[in-house]
């Protein structure tokens, strides 16, 4: 899954485009660049942008539809059937 896209779903591309602060700031490559930071430095990207209201905004709301969409991911895969025995 890791190095997959399967998760990128028409579900969360769909979430994405109808949230006005989530659909700008993907095309933001200053809030790409912030995002990339996060991945590696969670507390120092934080730290860093703590200033930045609109950054803040965005960051906070992606990782609230990431977290959510994952586990609805998660529960969906719990209630499908397993491989046949």
């Amino acid at each position: 899954l890791s190095q997959s896209s399967e998760w990128v779903t028409d579900e969360l591309l769909s979430k994405i485009q109808g949230d006005p602060i989530l659909a700008r700031g993907l095309s933001d490559p200053r809030f790409s660049q912030a995002m990339a930071e996060v991945q590696k430095d969670p507390q120092g990207a934080m730290d860093k942008y703590k200033e930045d209201a609109q950054l803040q905004l965005f960051l906070v709301r992606f990782m609230q539809l990431m977290g959510s969409h994952f586990s609805d991911m998660g529960a969906k895969q719990g209630k499908a059937p397993g491989p046949a025995k």
